[in-house]
């Protein structure tokens, strides 16, 4: 569990507050964000839905209701003088301090996953917690068992693209416009730090800081004109690629009734 503790420990999980349910990134030492046994049962969940299914059963419409909703985003930039991951513990290593990184540049509530570096893709499996790594160095895991990334030898003319979304919670926000700033001032702050170089600075200390250091990342750069993003989702407004919202399209009014006693899963929510 201490693995799993350690390499999940910048992901973003749901807790209860006592009233409803918020999101953070920083844990404790002794937190460990996913838990397998029910002995040592964290309380912290992937998805807001998740959270107030789980721990407020008897009231998840007012769970729902009172918790921050959040949008997201695509982003994909090319990094110079970055070998690509062998492994998937290196993936690891790299995409949290890539991610960090941009977290730290964007402030906020926005955080960054990065789900691709190069040619491998990482994801999380959410039964255990452990990263899972596609492409490139799909079945692989262990590198070298110090913490640190297997030092590839001079990265000179290597440019590496990296891919991932980011989230920006808010509490404030009620209805499409407000989400609509949240995400096109997300994007504009994110684009400006790799214009102004301000990203790389950003990663690159991060990547001295960390402990052990990422020393793979010491000499690179994010390529100035890189940059490029997708239209972020508005929790408030359905499209025909949408997962969740409600957007009202013609005059008048209806209402909505859900009986959410009948809701005991993730699944069961997703059907309304």
């Amino acid at each position: 569990w201490r693995i799993t503790q350690c390499m999940a420990n910048e992901h973003p999980m749901y807790y209860s507050t006592g009233s409803a349910c918020d999101v953070k990134v920083e844990f404790e030492d002794w937190e460990s964000k996913y838990t397998p046994g029910s002995w040592d049962a964290s309380g912290l969940y992937d998805t807001m839905e998740e959270c107030c299914i789980a721990e407020f059963w008897f009231d998840i419409d007012g769970c729902l209701g009172d918790s921050p909703r959040d949008t997201t985003f695509e982003f994909s930039f090319d990094i110079a003088q970055l070998h690509e991951p062998t492994n998937c513990q290196d993936a690891d290593i790299f995409a949290n301090a890539i991610g960090v990184g941009i977290d730290n540049v964007l402030g906020g509530t926005s955080t960054a996953e990065v789900q691709s570096v190069g040619c491998a893709t990482i994801s999380r499996n959410y039964d255990t917690g452990n990263p899972e790594c596609g492409g490139c160095i799909s079945g692989t895991f262990i590198g070298d068992y110090d913490g640190r990334a297997v030092n590839l030898g001079d990265a000179t003319g290597i440019v590496t693209t990296i891919s991932g979304i980011i989230t920006t919670t808010s509490t404030t926000c009620s209805d499409a416009a407000c989400f609509e700033e949240l995400i096109n001032s997300a994007i504009d702050k994110f684009s400006t730090s790799v214009t102004d170089e301000s990203l790389t600075d950003a990663i690159i200390a991060w990547a001295y800081e960390r402990l052990p250091p990422v020393k793979q990342l010491w000499d690179t750069w994010v390529v100035t004109t890189s940059f490029d993003s997708t239209t972020g989702t508005n929790p408030f407004t359905v499209t025909a690629d949408s997962t969740s919202g409600l957007e009202v399209t013609v005059g008048g009014s209806f209402d909505i009734n859900f009986d959410f006693t009948q809701v005991t899963t993730v699944a069961d929510l997703q059907l309304l």
